[in-house]
This record gives C-alpha cells, structure tokens and sequence, in this order.
C-alpha cells in the first residue's frame, strides 16, 4: 500500500510538472506551489516528519477551502462538473484535480489503521486541500470574469 501512494503521489508531481510546460498564465503560479507541496508531502512522509503549513499563492488551506466549498460566494461562479465546452485549461486540470484526489484515498488506506486511527493528519488534509486548490482554478478557468488572486483575498476578508 506505501508504493502505491509513492507512486500516486509521484504520479501527481509529473503531471504537474507537464501542466506547468502545458498552460500559461495565471496558472504557473499556483502550479508551482502545488509542486512544492506536493514534493514537501513526499519529503515529509520519506522521513517521517511533520508536514509544515504551506499557502498556494498566498492562500492558506482555511481559505482554500472556503472557496472549494463556496465558489458562487467568493469567486461569481457557481460548482461546476467538467465537461468539454469548459476548454481545455478545465480539462487538463481536472487530470491533476482527480490524480490528487486519487493519491488522497491512497494516503487514506495508508494511514488510517484499522481501528480508524489517523496516523498522518497533516498528510491527508494536504491532500484534500490541493484538490480543493486544484477544483478552484477550475472554477477560475471558465468563470466569464475570473478574479485574481488580490480580489479574491479581498472578498475572503470581507464580513458576510
């Protein structure tokens, strides 16, 4: 089970790396933290060590969360289920969005025993939290008028 989420999680760093060769701008920013976290997920599971907090550009995991969870509230559009008229910027992040989201359930049969004791936290809430990043930039991808990073601070700032 360990190789297969190795390989998952090796897996998702090669396709990220590929997206960053594939898609321009704004994306190259978000998928270079991706990467970076991703690699600190594997460095922190080689030698078992804790996973320190990490933003994607400027975004904490709170926050990426928020916006994953409401994205009609924060980013003018509504949840979305990919299909093809969204272009091909949706397309090939959602390869990455399921590929994390798969590397995440193999993480999960890893380190949750048995007994449903969760033996590395920090390494599946990572997980959960660059799809939510992941399934953001989706939203940002086909939204008519998408935000940016500043505006979308901004409007987490703000009292509802």
């Amino acid at each position: 089970m360990v190789a297969n989420f190795r390989a998952a999680l090796d897996s998702a760093i090669a396709l990220t790396v590929w997206l960053q060769i594939e898609l321009a701008e704004p994306w190259q920013p978000w998928l270079f933290d991706i990467r970076s976290r991703l690699g600190n997920i594997m460095r922190a599971d080689a030698i078992d060590e804790p996973l320190a907090a990490q933003s994607i550009v400027g975004l904490n995991e709170d926050e990426l969360h928020r916006l994953s969870h409401q994205p009609l509230r924060y980013l003018d559009h509504d949840h979305l289920v990919p299909e093809a008229s969204h272009g091909r910027d949706a397309a090939l992040l959602n390869l990455l969005r399921t590929k994390v989201r798969e590397t995440e359930t193999l993480a999960a049969q890893v380190f949750i025993t048995r007994s449903f004791e969760v033996l590395r936290p920090d390494i599946l809430q990572a997980l959960n939290r660059l799809s939510s990043t992941v399934y953001v930039m989706m939203i940002l991808s086909v939204a008519k008028h998408p935000l940016t990073v500043a505006q979308i601070q901004q409007r987490l700032g703000e009292k509802p």
